[in-house]
């Protein structure tokens, strides 16, 4: 599956829409929960060799993994992916209670 995010562009921080392709497919449940409560991917190189992967919502950051530009655990693919997988709609629900 392909799952869209949105990549801010240095150096003022356009955004582009890009897409992470050949996601597992049994993410597809979680991701449709996650865009259920009006959140999305973003992705930003923040020019040190890492990029920012962000599950945003309206109200800030709720999830933050950053990734590495290489090989390993911790490309940006994989990093999004754990990050989907760990989503937990109380949590969620939780959090945007107390920012409120």
């Amino acid at each position: 599956m392909k799952i869209q995010l949105i990549q801010f562009i240095r150096p003022d921080g356009r955004q582009r829409p890009t897409w992470a392709d050949d996601m597992p497919e049994d993410l597809a449940p979680i991701v449709k929960a996650i865009r259920k409560n009006n959140m999305r991917f973003t992705a930003e190189d923040l020019g040190t060799g890492h990029v920012s992967i962000c599950l945003e919502h309206g109200e800030g950051d709720f999830d933050i993994e950053i990734a590495t530009n290489g090989p390993g655990e911790n490309t940006p693919k994989r990093c999004l992916e754990r990050m989907i997988r760990r989503f937990d709609q109380k949590r969620f629900d939780e959090w945007l209670k107390d920012i409120r």
